[in-house]
């Protein structure tokens, strides 16, 4: 549904820019809107709320980055810094919300190319 595609994203974008809200609003409306029909969106979405990360992150040996939102109300700081992977590197992006990659892409690749890179 657009409807509640929208609320969703709404839901999960924090930055005051009106342009790159439209921008991640467009970019969800057509991403999200391509479940091949209503049972593959339920399943998808019983596949997202039916596991969580802490189950695997002790068994995940390699090492791991993992970028946080200051302000994630999905995946909470306080739920990333709890998580017990063996060799992980946490790396927290000031002043947003879930969608680090659209509203601060350039932290975040910063911190990805330091991870990956090691400069």
């Amino acid at each position: 549904s657009p409807v509640i595609t929208r609320i969703a994203s709404g839901a999960m974008t924090t930055t005051p820019d009106r342009a790159l809200r439209r921008w991640i609003h467009a970019e969800h409306g057509r991403y999200f809107a391509g479940f091949a029909d209503r049972r593959v969106l339920l399943e998808a979405f019983h596949a997202s709320i039916s596991h969580d990360v802490a189950e695997f992150a002790p068994a995940i040996g390699a090492p791991t980055l993992l970028v946080v939102a200051e302000r994630d109300t999905i995946a909470p700081l306080q739920a990333q810094r709890a998580l017990r992977f063996p060799d992980a590197r946490l790396v927290v992006v000031p002043a947003v919300g879930h969608l680090t990659h659209y509203e601060a892409p350039a932290a975040v690749a910063a911190a990805i190319s330091e991870f990956v890179c090691g400069s």
